[in-house]
C-alpha cells in the first residue's frame, strides 16, 4: 500500500535518528517535533533507530514518548516492530531497552507471524535468545504464518543450541497425574508393539497419545521407558507430558501427540503415489534423527530400536524419534532379542550379544536407505528373514542404498553400515556431515573447511567401541538425590532432604548436588540447595579446578623465556624453561612459523580437556599469530623416561613413583581425554612429567585432535605406535591410545625401552604384522602382565577402554592396600608366578615349602580382615562334615587325616580369588 500524498518522504527526526545525529534528535525533540511520525514506508524514527542499533538514540525517543508496539495506518512492507529490527540485526543493548520499556509487547508478530523469538533464532542471535527467554511474558508456543514455533524454526534450521535453550524453558518436569485425569479413546488405537499398544487420548484438553500394557509382563518395559525419557529431555525426541499409576500394574505414559503419523506410513504413501499432508526432505529427517541419537548417546543411553516406524511425523511439531520403550544405560553387554531385526547391527546378531552406541548408527544407516529408496529393507530380494540376518552377521550383505540415492547420502549410509563397529562414524560426526550437507544445499560456494581437520576415517564418539570410554561411569552416591537433581523434582528433592539426605553428598565424579544442579541447570533445586542448612558451597570436586578459569591470552613480553634452557623438543616446537607471575614456568613455541598450527591445535586441545591428569595451559600469548607461545606448569621431575632410565642404571632419584601410580594417572588422562573426544596420539614415556609438587600428569597434546585429518604413519614416536596406526590406510581409533599405554606398562615393568634389543624396523614390521610386541618383562608383577597384554593386543577391538583400565587398576591399588595377593615373587629370577606353584614357571627354581605359602597367605588374610575382606579359612571334614582350621592336619572330631598343605594352600588361593572379585572396601 502507497502512502497517503501528506506523509513527508523523510522527517527531519527520521533523518537524525538514521543518522545517529543525538544532539539533532534532542534539539528536534524539544522543539516539539512528533516522535511517531511516518515517513513513505511507514516507519518511525524509532523504528529506523533500532535497525541501525543507534542505542542514545533509540534511548532518547523512548524517553520520549515514543511507541513501541502501536501498529500504524500506513502499513509497511514487512510489519516488523522496532523490537523485530533490533532482533533481526542483532543490537543487544537497543533490545534491552525496549523489553524494559513500559507496554513493550515481547509477543507481538510481524507480517510473516515471527515474533523476536522467532527473529532470534532465524537470523543466529544467541545472546538475545537468551535475553528474550528471560523477558517476562515472553511465550515460546507462538507460530508463525508457516504453522512453526521459535522451537520448530531452530529445529528445521539445525540451530542445536537454539533448540535446546529453548525446550529447556518451554518443558516442565513431566508429572503424575491420575488415571482418571487422562481420557483414553480406546477406538483410536495408533500402534501396538510388543506387550504394549498406543492411543489417542485427551489430557489438559489437548489430543496426546497414551501409551500403557496389554499384560503385567511388560510392566518393566514401560516403566524403562519412562526412566529414559526422564533422563534425556531433547527437542528431537516425543515429549513425555505425564504419567499415571508409575508404582501400580496399570502404568501409563502420555505423551505428545504427532499428527502425521511415522516415517514408514508417510514413505508408503510415496510409493503409492498419495498426497501426504506434509513433505520431508531425506536430509531433514536425517538430521532430526541423528540429533536425537546425539542426545541419547551424550546421556548414555542406547536407543536399540532405530527404525521408519519410530521417527514420528506432525503438521505442528515437524519430526521426533520415538519409542525409546528398549533404550538402556550403555552397558557394554546386550542382549540379541532388542529391536527389529531388519533394522540390527551385525553385533548385536552375534553369539555374544556384545555392542555399543555403534550399533544405533548401524540402524541409523539402514534408515537412509529407506529415505532413498522409500522400500523396507531388503525388499525385493526374495530372501528369508534368517537368510538375510544370517548374512548380515557375515557381512555380505547390507539394504540396498539406491542407484538414485544423491552422494552424500551414499557414502554416509555406506560408512554407518560398516561391519565393524569401530569403522562407523560418531552421532555426534554424523550431525556434523549432515549439517555441511545442508550447508551447501543453501550455498553451494559456501567455505566449510572446519577449524580443526575432519577426518572421516577416526571414530571420535567416546562411547563407541572397545577403544573408547564411553560415557564415564557416575555411580551416585545417593542415588535418588542425584535423580531429583537431574530431572528438576523440587518436590522429591524437598522430601529427601526432610528425611535428613546428606546435601553434600557426592558421587563418583565428586560432584555435590549443588554441582549437578548447576550443571544440569536446574534453578529451583539450586536455590532450594542454597537454602538448605548445612550446604557447602565451596565443594570443590574431581574437575580441575583450573578448568573454571580458561588460560588467559597476555603479551609476549609478560613472559620471561630463558633460551639457554630448553627443558626439551620435537617435531615442531622446543619447550624452554621461563617465568611468568613470578612463578616458573615451561614455555613452548614452535620452531617454524609454518608448523604454527600444530601449536594452536595443541592448545584448542587442552582447552577442550582440561584434567587434573594433563600439564595445565596457564596463559598464552600471540596465539593467532605465525610465532604463538604456550605458557605450562613447571614439572621439575623431568619425563618418565629419564625417571626410568635412572632406575635402570642404579643412579638415585629425587622422588620415587610406583608402576602402579604412574599407570593410573596416565589412564586417567585418556579416560578424560577420550571423554572429551580427542585422541592424544603422541602417548609415551618422555611425554610423561614428573614433580615432586604436582606428581604425576600427561603433556604434549600437539598431535592430540578431535576431528583429525587422514592419519599418517608419521604421527607419535613409531615405538609406541599400534599395529593400525602403522598400516596403510591409517585407520584408527581410540584403541590406538590404549595400545601405546600398553608399550608404557612395559616400560614400567622392565625399566628398558621398547624392544631396547631390536633394530628399529625390525620392532615395526613385527609391530604391523602382529608376531611382535614390547616385552613386558618376567619380573614384572602380574596385574601389569595381564593388562599390558590387553592393551597390546592386535585387534584394536579386543583392546580394553581407558575406562575399563582404570577400573582394573582402582581394583589393584585396593589390592596392594589391603597386602592380599595369591601371586608370589621367584626368589632366584624375581619373576611372578601363581602362589600355589611348586616350582617357579619361568627358571624352574625351587618354590618355599607349601606350609610357608600357607603361613604367609593366612597373614595376609588376617590383615584383609580388618580393612572389609571376609575371606573362609576354615576345612570341613570329608567324613563328618565338622569344621577345622585350615592349618589343622586332622580333623577334631573324628580324627581323619585332612588333605595335604599343597592340596589346603590350592584350595585356599581359589577362595581367595573368589573373594576378590567381589567389591573392595577402600
Amino acid at each position: 500500500m502507497s502512502a497517503p500524498n501528506d506523509v513527508p518522504q523523510q522527517t527531519p527526526l527520521y533523518l537524525a535518528s538514521e543518522n545517529d545525529n543525538v544532539a539533532a534528535v534532542q534539539g528536534l525533540i524539544a522543539a516539539g517535533a512528533s516522535v511517531d511520525e511516518l515517513n513513505k514506508d511507514g516507519w518511525t524514527p524509532l523504528d529506523i533507530a533500532c535497525k541501525n542499533g543507534h542505542v542514545t538514540v533509540v534511548q532518547e525517543l523512548i524517553e520520549a514518548g515514543a511507541s513501541v508496539n502501536r501498529r500504524h495506518k500506513v502499513v509497511c512492507l514487512d510489519g516488523n516492530l522496532p523490537l523485530h529490527h533490533a532482533t533481526r540485526e542483532g543490537h543487544e543493548n537497543a533490545v534491552r531497552l525496549l523489553v524494559d520499556a513500559d507496554g513493550a509487547d515481547v509477543n507481538a508478530t510481524n507480517n510473516a507471524g515471527d515474533t523476536p523469538l522467532h527473529l532470534a533464532v532465524r537470523y543466529n542471535r544467541q545472546r538475545l535468545l537468551e535475553l528474550l527467554l528471560q523477558t517476562k511474558g515472553v511465550s515460546t508456543t507462538i507460530c508463525n504464518m508457516a504453522g512453526d514455533s521459535p522451537l520448530i524454526v531452530a529445529v528445521k534450521l539445525s540451530r542445536r543450541r537454539f533448540a535446546q535453550q529453548i525446550y529447556a524453558g518451554l518443558t516442565v518436569p513431566s508429572r503424575e497425574v491420575a488415571a482418571t485425569d487422562i481420557a483414553v479413546d480406546s477406538s483410536k488405537v495408533l500402534g501396538r508393539g510388543g506387550n504394549s499398544i498406543v492411543q489417542q487420548g485427551v489430557f489438559n484438553n489437548q489430543t496426546i497419545v497414551v501409551k500403557s500394557m496389554l499384560d503385567l509382563t511388560g510392566v518393566d518395559a514401560l516403566i524403562r521407558e519412562l526412566e529414559a525419557m526422564q533422563l534425556c529431555k531433547s527437542p528431537y525426541v516425543v515429549q513425555l507430558l505425564a504419567i499415571s499409576g508409575p508404582l501400580t500394574p496399570r502404568p501409563q505414559l502420555v505423551l505428545e501427540y504427532m499428527d502425521a503419523g511415522n516415517l514408514r506410513g508417510y514413505l508408503d504413501q510415496k510409493i503409492k503415489g498419495e498426497l501426504v499432508p506434509v513433505e520431508y526432505s531425506i536430509l531433514d529427517v536425517a538430521l532430526i534423527v541423528a540429533n536425537a541419537l546425539g542426545d541419547l548417546h551424550h546421556n548414555g543411553l542406547m536407543h536399540r530400536n532405530i527404525k521408519s516406524h519410530n521417527v514420528m511425523l506432525s503438521t505442528t511439531q515437524y519430526i521426533k524419534l520415538a519409542d525409546i520403550g528398549l533404550a538402556r544405560t550403555y552397558s557394554g553387554l546386550m542382549t540379541m532379542g532388542t529391536g527389529a531385526l531388519l533394522w540390527t547391527a551385525p553385533e548385536m546378531l552375534a553369539e555374544d550379544g556384545h555392542y555399543t552406541f555403534a550399533a544405533d548408527i548401524y540402524s541409523f544407516g539402514v534408515l537412509l536407505t529407506e529415505l532413498s529408496t522409500l522400500q523396507l529393507p531388503y525388499t525385493g530380494l526374495g530372501l528369508s528373514q534368517l537368510a538375510i540376518l544370517n548374512r548380515v552377521r557375515s557381512g555380505t550383505l547390507r539394504p540396498d542404498i539406491g542407484a538414485a540415492a544423491p552422494g552424500w547420502l551414499r557414502k554416509l549410509a555406506t560408512d554407518c553400515m560398516a561391519q565393524n563397529p569401530f569403522d562407523r562414524p560418531s552421532a555426534q560426526k554424523i550431525m556434523m556431515r549432515l549439517d555441511r550437507q545442508r550447508r551447501l544445499e543453501n550455498d553451494p560456494s559456501a567455505d566449510l573447511e572446519e577449524d580443526l581437520d575432519e577426518d572421516e576415517n577416526v571414530d571420535m564418539d567416546p562411547s563407541s567401541g572397545s577403544g573408547s570410554g564411553g560415557n564415564r561411569s557416575e555411580s551416585p552416591g545417593p542415588r535418588h538425590l542425584f535423580e531429583a537433581v537431574a530431572t528438576g523434582d523440587v518436590a522429591r528433592m524437598s522430601e529427601l532432604l526432610a528425611k535428613g539426605e546428606d546435601p553434600n553428598a557426592t558421587n563418583n565424579a565428586g560432584d555435590t548436588p549443588l554441582h549437578v544442579a548447576v550443571q544440569c541447570n536446574q534453578q529451583q533445586i539450586l536455590q532450594l540447595l542454597l537454602r538448605t542448612k548445612g550446604i557447602n558451597v565451596v565443594a570443590c570436586n574431581k574437575i580441575y579446578k583450573a578448568s573454571t578459569v580458561p588460560p588467559r591470552e597476555v603479551a609476549a613480553t609478560d613472559i620471561d623465556v630463558d633460551h639457554d634452557s630448553p627443558l626439551g623438543s620435537g617435531n615442531f616446537s622446543v619447550v624452554y624453561k621461563g617465568t611468568f607471575n613470578d612463578q616458573p614456568v615451561a614455555v613452548k613455541t614452535v620452531y617454524s612459523p609454518t608448523t604454527a598450527d600444530t601449536l594452536t591445535r595443541e592448545m584448542k586441545a587442552m582447552q577442550l580437556c582440561n584434567s587434573p591428569y594433563l600439564l595445565h595451559l596457564l596463559a598464552v600469548s600471540d596465539p593467532n599469530t605465525s610465532a604463538p607461545q604456550l605458557v605450562l606448569e613447571f614439572m621439575d621431575g623431568g619425563d618418565l623416561r629419564q625417571y626410568l632410565n635412572k632406575k635402570r642404571d642404579g643412579l638415585p632419584v629425587d622422588v620415587e613413583y610406583s608402576a602402579l601410580d604412574v599407570a593410573w594417572v596416565i589412564a586417567s588422562a585418556l579416560a578424560d581425554l577420550h571423554q572429551n573426544g580427542v585422541l592424544h596420539r603422541d602417548l609415551k614415556s618422555n611425554n610423561v612429567l614428573l614433580s615432586s609438587k604436582s606428581y604425576v600428569k600427561v603433556a604434549d597434546l600437539g598431535l592430540a585432535r578431535t576431528f583429525a585429518t587422514h592419519m599418517t604413519l608419521g604421527i607419535g614416536t613409531l615405538l609406541w605406535a599400534a599395529p593400525e596406526v602403522l598400516a596403510k590406510d591409517g585407520h584408527y581409533s581410540y584403541a590406538a591410545d590404549i595400545y601405546s599405554f600398553g608399550v608404557i606398562l612395559t616400560e614400567l615393568g622392565t625399566l628398558q625401552m621398547p624392544f631396547a634389543t631390536l633394530s628399529p624396523w625390525v620392532a615395526l614390521e613385527g609391530v604391523c604384522d602382529g608376531s611382535l610386541r614390547s616385552d613386558v618383562g618376567v619380573t614384572s608383577p602380574q596385574w601389569l602382565r595381564d593388562l599390558a597384554t590387553d592393551c597390546l593386543a592386535f585387534e584394536p577391538a579386543k583392546r580394553p577402554s581407558a575406562e575399563d583400565v582404570l577400573k582394573r587398576l582402582d581394583r589393584q591399588r585396593r589390592l596392594e592396600v589391603l597386602e592380599l595377593s595369591t601371586t608370589i615373587t621367584c626368589d632366584n629370577c624375581k619373576a611372578w608366578h601363581a602362589l600355589h606353584a611348586s616350582v617357579c614357571p619361568n627358571c624352574d627354581g625351587p618354590a618355599p615349602k607349601a606350609i610357608t605359602k600357607l603361613e604367609r597367605l593366612l597373614e595376609s588374610i588376617d590383615a584383609a580382615k580388618k580393612r572389609g575382606i571376609n575371606v573362609r579359612t576354615t576345612l570341613p571334614c570329608n567324613v563328618c562334615d565338622a569344621v577345622n582350621g585350615i592349618l589343622a592336619t586332622a580333623c577334631s572330631e573324628c580324627e581323619n587325616e585332612l588333605p595335604s598343605d599343597i592340596v589346603k594352600l590350592q584350595l585356599l588361593v581359589k577362595i581367595v580369588n573368589r573373594a576378590l572379585q567381589t567389591p573392595v572396601a577402600a
